[in-house]
């Protein structure tokens, strides 16, 4: 069942609640169509979203704990750039 308040979901509420209420385990009726509130739905659903947002904005990125440790970070403080030392032997076992 998805968290709103649409008529089907709270037929199925009211049917729940009824079945609930005549088997003995709540006391007290209430009237199911003024019970939720739309402040925790909102709340939730909200959640949901950033939830989502965050799992696929991030699910492409490399871990950063395994890039920092990498030796062959690229721009690690006195370390020259492979294509850049590979351009140079060229040019000097040319000429």
């Amino acid at each position: 069942m998805v968290p709103n308040r649409s008529p089907l979901n709270l037929a199925s509420v009211e049917l729940g609640k009824n079945f609930i209420l005549s088997h003995g385990y709540i006391k007290n009726d209430f009237d199911v169509k003024k019970w939720p509130t739309p402040e925790f739905l909102d709340a939730a659903a909200k959640e949901l979203v950033e939830e989502r947002r965050q799992k696929v904005t991030t699910a492409k990125l490399p871990d950063a704990t395994k890039l920092l440790g990498d030796p062959k970070r690229i721009g690690q403080p006195g370390e020259r750039s492979t294509w850049r030392t590979q351009g140079r032997e060229r040019r000097s076992n040319n000429g």
